[in-house]
């Protein structure tokens, strides 16, 4: 879940360290979650073995309309 720069962004990107570490994040692993899911789709299913559909994911579905 490293990001190549070794810079993380703040919104996006915190959910990364939050989802490597979850005794560290307790209180704020669902929002990990979510933040993750949202925003790193592609890591996500990896990550967690699953297929994500669109209206899981902000930018899945954003990724699909610009197809369109």
């Amino acid at each position: 879940l490293k990001v190549e720069s070794g810079w993380y962004e703040e919104d996006c990107d915190w959910c990364l360290v939050a989802i490597a570490y979850p005794d560290l994040f307790v209180k704020d692993y669902a929002q990990a979650l979510d933040t993750f899911k949202n925003w790193h789709p592609d890591r996500y299913e990896k990550w967690f073995g699953v297929t994500l559909k669109p209206e899981e994911s902000y930018l899945k579905r954003r990724q699909l309309e610009n197809k369109i």
